[in-house]
């Protein structure tokens, strides 16, 4: 599915329940929970194959670090070449790597 399709399911607003925390798709009730700004949070995006979500998330006002992961280097490569690695006054530029998910990550543990 699109972005835009899935767009509301990033938007915690979205699933206020009446007073009872925050639901999600599946419709079970999780303890509510304060979701970081667009312009600070994080976002790793597994798989992105060459799909514009990670630049459809920009144009919707994400602006922190975004990683786009795949495990094909050449579409690593097309991804770097369509969205570049300029970084803008209000967004940084979007990373992209090329790494097998199934192996650990070389980013610190949180």
């Amino acid at each position: 599915q699109s972005y835009k399709n899935l767009r509301h399911l990033l938007n915690p607003i979205h699933f206020a329940a009446q007073g009872n925390g925050v639901r999600n798709w599946n419709r079970r009730t999780t303890t509510q929970v304060s979701f970081p700004s667009r312009d600070i949070c994080r976002v790793l995006i597994l798989g992105c194959g060459n799909s514009s979500f990670g630049q459809d998330m920009r144009d919707d006002g994400w602006s922190g670090p975004m990683t786009n992961v795949d495990f094909s280097k050449v579409v690593i490569e097309q991804m770097k070449e369509r969205y570049g690695s300029e970084s803008t006054d209000k967004k940084p530029a979007m990373e992209f790597m090329c790494h097998d998910i199934t192996t650990r990550f070389p980013f610190e543990d949180e």
